[in-house]
Parts: C-alpha cells; sequence; structure tokens
C-alpha cells in the first residue's frame, strides 16, 4: 500500500455532457484482480483510522480539506477493465466538494490519473503529477450519476494503448487520450473531502479484466 493525503484539490464547476450507451465494462476472459474486501489485503496497507474494511466494503475517511489515496502495491495492469461500487455515507451539506473514485495508470503515490464521482451528480478526470493536479475533464454532471448520500455508483475505467474510457452505471461518460507509463500502471481508491466536514465513502466489488 501507498497511500497520498494531499490537501483539497478538485472544486466544482457545472458542465453538462450527453452521455452515451455504452457496452458493460469488466467482462473480460481473464480476471486479473477481484476483492470483496472481506479481509484487509496486505496491498492495500494496514488499517488504519482512515481505511478500514468492514462487511465487504473498503472505507476511506477523509479529514477536511483532504484527498486521500490508497493504491493496491504489486499489481500491475497495461490495458485492463477496473470496476467498482461507489457509495458516499457521510458527507455534510456541502457535497459539491466531495468525491470518491479510482485512480489508474499510477506509478506511485505523486504520478497518477483520477476517476472522481461526486454525490452532486457530477464526475471528473483529472492527473497527479510530480504533487500538481492538472484538469482533464473538469467537473461535469451526468444524468447517469445517482445523487446523494447513501447512493450507489457503479464505476468503470477500461484502458486500452493511450486510451481511457469511463463508465457510470453502465453509461459512458467520457474518453480521453492520456500518457500511460511504459509497461503499465497500478490501480487505487481514492476519497475526497470538503472544508466543513469529513466525508466518508465505501467501495465494493472491486473486479479487474482483461
Amino acid at each position: 500500500m501507498r497511500r497520498l493525503m494531499v490537501g483539497l484539490a478538485l472544486s466544482f464547476a457545472a458542465l453538462v455532457l450527453v452521455s452515451s450507451a455504452a457496452r458493460a465494462a469488466c467482462t473480460g476472459s481473464q480476471v486479473l484482480l477481484q476483492d470483496n474486501f472481506q479481509t484487509m489485503a496486505s496491498n492495500w496497507g494496514s488499517a488504519d483510522a482512515n481505511h478500514s474494511v468492514k462487511n465487504g466494503m473498503f472505507i476511506i475517511s477523509s479529514a477536511k480539506n483532504q484527498t486521500y489515496t490508497y493504491l493496491n502495491s504489486g499489481n500491475i495492469f497495461t490495458d485492463m477493465s477496473l470496476c467498482v461500487d461507489l457509495t458516499a455515507t457521510t458527507g455534510g451539506p456541502q457535497q459539491s466538494y466531495l468525491w470518491g473514485g479510482v485512480s489508474f495508470w499510477a506509478t506511485d503515490v505523486n504520478n497518477q490519473y483520477y476517476f472522481a464521482v461526486a454525490p452532486f451528480g457530477t464526475f471528473s478526470v483529472s492527473r497527479y503529477l510530480n504533487k500538481n493536479f492538472y484538469k482533464v475533464v473538469d467537473w461535469t454532471a451526468n444524468a447517469a450519476i445517482k445523487k446523494g448520500l447513501n447512493q450507489v455508483n457503479h464505476l468503470s475505467v477500461v484502458t486500452k494503448g493511450n486510451q481511457a474510457t469511463f463508465f457510470v452505471n453502465d453509461t459512458q461518460v467520457g474518453t480521453i487520450t492520456g500518457q500511460p507509463p511504459q509497461g503499465g500502471g497500478e490501480i487505487g481508491l481514492a476519497t475526497n473531502s470538503g472544508p466543513k466536514s469529513q466525508s466518508v465513502f465505501e467501495f465494493s466489488n472491486l473486479k479487474v479484466t482483461n
């Protein structure tokens, strides 16, 4: 496990993107990684006050104004399909600041891409490079996202070469061209809290296929 904790990095901007129907992700012939979070695998590090496993959930509690990322150390992926269920359970009144999501194309905690979804009904894609965030897709509203706390959103990232395609609840919401690390990268789970309250997100049913 390698953990990244940084100050609030991504803010809300209301944009609208028309979503398109897409094929289901994580249906490849080979399962490369699967975690039902019955126990804390050592790849995620040892459980602590900020991340733990309980009842099939990987739980991240972010302090105010903080982004927490936990990489799944040692598993390297090139072309892949990554899926996970995401639920925001605690967040306070300023839900536009909250987000949970996945990281991919990661070489370490200071070099990775994020696919983030907010309970406000928006998503974004960003790159964290040498301790700086760069917007790739700004915060964008999409009807596929279930809004509010205690709503389960199924997130998927499909990478092929230098392209990454993003899905929420099996609906395609965007595609980018990026700079994946040579030889592949790690994946991770991430959350962010606003300035006035901490957030708690639960992840479940993690799966990576070819």
